[in-house]
């Protein structure tokens, strides 16, 4: 089984990404893969589209 943690924090390695990371350690320690993909919205040009 493979588990795969999308992150939207701002902060790529913000307080939200290392919570992620001790639930993956134990989630590696029961045999599950686990992975995080983090989204980093400051790196993205983002568009306002509220009219």
């Amino acid at each position: 089984m493979k588990v795969v943690a999308i992150n939207g924090n701002p902060r790529k390695e913000g307080n939200t990404y290392h919570a992620l990371s001790v639930i993956g350690e134990q989630l590696n320690q029961g045999g599950i893969e686990f992975e995080i993909d983090s989204v980093v919205m400051e790196e993205k040009e983002v568009t306002n589209f509220i009219r």
